[in-house]
């Protein structure tokens, strides 16, 4: 077979693996030590296909979570900090449950649908901090009933009181109970470390970059394993490809807390925009089950190619404001495209391989690969 045949790189039984081993190494918060493994793995991988490839190093302000635990009348209840996080020690903040006068107690609020910490999330929630909550328990709707953790900006301040999110169906328990105990065991570094991941290859002056998050709140099989798995197929086929491109390959840290990975790699280590021919962005649940997916450009040239590979789903759309980290690229008038979106347990911790596939992932990289090159034999 022809090893530039995009089924010599993109078999889903390939695919799959790479998903099961990214989701394997543990749950990815930005700047923990599963994050780190994560960056040092993706640079052995790189590495091992001829790249070279380093670690860029940068400093975040970070929550190190050890655990949380949320009883109702004795019952445990499943929850998860909301970032970041007021830490209460190994004692926990106790109180009556409340949905009205507050007081006190521990109020329990039902927060908007979701992924991202927005003005209506604080709606709900401050004014029960402002009447005096000792802790509060946010009711995350989704489509599993998982609990959703929720993303924030890089300069969000901890909480006033622990604030902990739960899953829809916990409410119904919530709701009947008398009394609650909320506690959040951790503690802030004001500079942590985490790593984006910077690799490259060949030396011709068409430069083709290829990015994608590999942080998440937890294993995160579906939301980033996906692109963690297509980026690393990508990255052997450049690798065997006789090309004029220079190939750039970054893996970003920071996506839950502000895309943090992505600004830094952006105001420092990143190719200015008139050097980059075209910049593939691999987000969330780009081959998920469930997944809403958007594929987009802010290139009218880059449609024709896109629009061969992905006749069906998803379509091409032309926009100069583009969802996720691909966002930042289009306001610094980089030449992309990249898929984005959500799928049903995003942002839980049921997100484990089962949410994909070897024959989801399989159709999904073989386009993108063939778009891609599309794209650089017409450049």
């Amino acid at each position: 077979m022809d090893n530039l045949d995009p089924q010599h790189f993109m078999t889903g039984e390939l695919l799959f693996n790479d998903v099961k081993a990214y989701s394997a190494l543990g749950e990815h918060r930005t700047a923990s030590e599963v994050d780190r493994k994560t960056s040092q793995w993706l640079v052995k991988q790189l590495e091992g296909y001829g790249f070279t490839a380093r670690l860029a190093p940068f400093r975040v302000r970070q929550f190190q979570f050890a655990s949380a635990r949320l009883t109702a009348d004795g019952r445990s209840i499943p929850c998860f900090p909301l970032w970041p996080p007021r830490a209460t020690g190994m004692e926990p903040v106790r109180g009556a449950v409340a949905h009205g006068a507050v007081k006190g107690c521990v109020a329990v609020v039902r927060l908007p649908k979701g992924g991202a910490i927005t003005p209506a999330h604080l709606a709900a929630i401050q004014p029960m901090i402002d009447q005096g909550a000792v802790a509060v328990v946010g009711v995350t709707p989704s489509e599993s009933g998982e609990l959703m953790a929720l993303n924030v900006e890089a300069d969000a301040q901890p909480w006033p009181v622990p604030v902990v999110l739960v899953g829809l169906p916990d409410e119904v328990n919530l709701r009947g109970a008398s009394g609650a105990a909320v506690s959040i065991e951790g503690h802030e570094e004001a500079r942590a470390e985490a790593f984006n991941v910077v690799g490259e290859i060949g030396s011709g002056k068409k430069r083709i970059v290829v990015s994608t998050p590999s942080s998440g709140w937890f294993r995160c099989a579906g939301e980033r394993g996906p692109g963690i798995a297509i980026w690393l197929a990508l990255a052997r086929w450049a690798s065997h490809r006789e090309s004029n491109a220079r190939y750039t390959f970054i893996a970003t840290s920071g996506h839950e807390v502000g895309e943090q990975g992505m600004k830094h790699y952006l105001s420092s280590d990143a190719p200015k925009p008139d050097a980059v021919l075209a910049w593939l962005h691999l987000g969330a649940s780009i081959a998920a089950k469930g997944s809403t997916r958007r594929l987009m450009t802010n290139r009218r040239a880059f449609l024709p190619a896109l629009s061969r590979e992905f006749s069906v789903d998803p379509r091409p759309e032309l926009t100069e404001t583009p969802v996720g980290e691909l966002g930042q690229l289009a306001a610094l008038k980089y030449p992309c495209f990249g898929i984005a979106g959500g799928h049903r347990l995003f942002h839980s911790p049921g997100d484990l391989p089962t949410t994909t596939s070897a024959a989801m992932l399989e159709p999904v990289g073989q386009a993108l690969l063939r778009a891609l090159a599309d794209l650089e034999s017409d450049l």
